[in-house]
């Protein structure tokens, strides 16, 4: 089921390091997608790359990059 966009949505592309293992990606995942604003999140580790849809008035990037670092990984790039 794809969300719904509106004005604040934003859709993003994240190229992670360090990530460690896929139950590493998977618990991320589940974090990411709690985060209140975020409407989707698709954590592949095997890319290492995260796919996100948030609404920007809820949840900020430094919000999203704080709940990545906290599972020892690094925001390399936003693509």
């Amino acid at each position: 089921m794809e969300p719904k966009g509106g004005a604040d949505v934003t859709r993003e592309t994240l190229l992670l390091k360090n990530l460690n293992c896929p139950s590493c990606a998977a618990s991320l995942q589940r974090a990411l997608a709690n985060l209140k604003g975020v409407r989707k999140a698709e954590v592949a580790f095997a890319t290492g790359t995260v796919e996100l849809v948030y609404d920007e008035q809820a949840v900020t990037a430094s919000d999203i990059d704080r709940t990545v670092a906290s599972f020892g990984a690094v925001v390399a790039a936003r693509l």
